[in-house]
């Protein structure tokens, strides 16, 4: 009887850690956010945090859940709310794709960086943000028609350590091309990639390769020849 009384007793106390183990904790996120281009801290902007898969091919954020200010020093805390990452109530699939996401804005700024970092089993983090200046770039096309290419697409591309976003396509198919395009709302002091594609833009079709970083505030140009 002693003996069933134990183990009873043992089993309701595994069962009650292991409630508390997947138990929702919160987290605190610090940080500082500055202008990317002076490097000074940056007061009155906006901070939002949202979460989401990791590594989204998108801008910002795809749910924000929760927004502050940074004060006059630039500094911000957010308090959010996550679970633990435990073997057999996560899947390993789910834990390596679901991450939280930070961005900064503010009136005057193109945008920011974003950070991220894992949802489940999160500590507390210091993320710093940086605010982008605004870039617009002058892109020459010309065919020099020495060559048999008929037409190509050209990509620009964005790319960061977590995803690629493919911002303007053009589908130029003039044999005699030498044309100008004015592409706005760049990130400034961003390395961008400019690919020359085969017609269907494929990867693997690449006939060139460039990489580009727009100086901010200011028109910039650059010339392709195909």
């Amino acid at each position: 009887m002693i003996y069933r009384v134990f183990f009873i007793l043992c089993f309701i106390l595994i069962s009650c850690n292991k409630e508390e183990e997947n138990k929702p904790y919160n987290i605190t996120i610090t940080g500082v956010v500055t202008d990317q281009v002076t490097g000074q801290p940056v007061a009155g902007a906006t901070v939002s945090l949202g979460k989401q898969e990791w590594g989204m091919p998108i801008e910002g954020l795809n749910a924000p859940e929760q927004s502050t200010s940074t004060g006059p020093e630039g500094k911000y805390q957010l308090i959010t709310q996550v679970v633990p990452y435990n073997t057999g109530s996560v899947s390993p699939g789910t834990y390596f794709s679901h991450g939280i996401a930070l961005i900064a804005s503010k009136s005057g700024y193109i945008g920011s960086n974003r950070q991220e970092f894992l949802y489940y089993g999160a500590q507390n983090s210091r993320l710093d943000l940086k605010l982008y200046h605004s870039s617009e770039l002058n892109l020459h096309i010309k065919n020099d028609t020495t060559n048999s290419i008929d037409a190509v697409d050209i990509k620009l591309i964005k790319s960061t350590n977590s995803f690629s976003l493919t911002v303007l396509t053009l589908v130029c198919n003039k044999r005699k091309l030498d044309s100008t395009y004015m592409i706005n709302n760049l990130f400034g002091n961003f390395e961008y990639v400019i690919q020359v594609l085969k017609p269907g833009g494929q990867p693997y079709s690449t006939i060139i390769e460039y990489r580009v970083t727009p100086t901010p505030d200011i028109i910039n140009s650059f010339d392709i020849s195909f």
